[in-house]
């Protein structure tokens, strides 16, 4: 499977940008990148998503802002796949090109904290605050009006908002690369196939094969890809997996977590959680806990 890269703009309808409302079973399970920044709201659904470098539990109203090029993927949790009707991922996604109104557009000093923003979000930026209760309206008003003219300045009022808003948090480290080699097809099989078979075992030799390298020229070639060795990599995402089903409620036993996140063993797990998160899973269960009730 090659990386997806693909084209998200309307510009071939004379639009300059691009946004789609998505209900579905479940969003695409694939990795993905493209030239254009994405805005992304997602308002129903539950997984974990993979920004960069980054793997975390995503819930219901998020919004995200994500630079062009940034690879990226929502996972939705299991009973998604399970053609369940009383389940379905929903959300908006607006896609439009960094240099939407020109060049020089985001230099004029009215509009310099937009142009800032979109080159903050080379990391990917998770917005809270007011901006969760001010811009999905913007986002749905959107659809309502059938003139471009104010569909882009309502998108436009959209970042204004997002570029003042205080509460925010950085998604991919700042060690990520912040563009991915769109010419880099090979990573792209690895990514969608640790996707696609983090819950089961993974071998160095698995993985490598994929790549079309030795053992050794793989480890050097994901390094210098991620920045992470390929086994940091994998364990990060197999612990990020298991503190969501940890936290999950009716949550299954640690042992069944265990082997939910691709361990097959309850020792190694405790110790790769430990070395991650900083606490045994159980004191992780019980840290959230305290602070919930607090």
């Amino acid at each position: 499977m090659k990386p997806h890269f693909i084209r998200r703009n309307n510009r071939l309808f004379n639009e300059s940008f691009a946004i789609t409302w998505h209900r579905l079973p479940h969003f695409e399970k694939f990795w993905q990148y493209h030239a254009e920044v994405e805005l992304v709201y997602n308002f129903r659904s539950t997984g974990t998503r993979f920004i960069g470098d980054n793997i975390a539990p995503f819930e219901e109203g998020e919004i995200i802002l994500m630079g062009y090029n940034l690879p990226h993927v929502w996972l939705n949790d299991p009973p998604y796949f399970e053609n369940r009707e009383d389940l379905a991922a929903e959300g908006i996604n607006v896609h439009f090109e960094k240099d939407i109104l020109g060049n020089s557009f985001f230099i004029a000093e009215e509009l310099k904290e937009i142009g800032q923003l979109i080159e903050r979000a080379s990391r990917g930026i998770i917005f809270g605050g007011e901006s969760q209760k001010v811009v999905p309206p913007l986002l749905f008003e959107m659809f309502e009006v059938d003139d471009s003219f104010e569909r882009l300045i309502l998108l436009l009022k959209a970042l204004r908002i997002l570029a003042n808003e205080t509460d925010y948090q950085y998604i991919a480290s700042v060690g990520y690369p912040e563009k991915f080699d769109t010419k880099d097809a090979r990573m792209g099989k690895v990514f969608n196939y640790i996707l696609n078979n983090f819950q089961s075992p993974i071998t160095l030799d698995e993985v490598a094969n994929i790549a079309k390298m030795n053992k050794s020229a793989f480890c050097r070639y994901f390094k210098k890809a991620t920045h992470k060795h390929f086994l940091e990599y994998l364990n990060e995402m197999r612990i990020s997996y298991a503190c969501k089903l940890l936290l999950e409620q009716n949550s299954k036993s640690i042992t069944d977590v265990c082997f939910a996140s691709g361990y097959n063993n309850l020792s190694n797990f405790n110790q790769q959680f430990k070395k991650i998160k900083k606490v045994s899973p159980s004191d992780f269960i019980n840290k959230y806990a305290s602070a919930v009730r607090v």
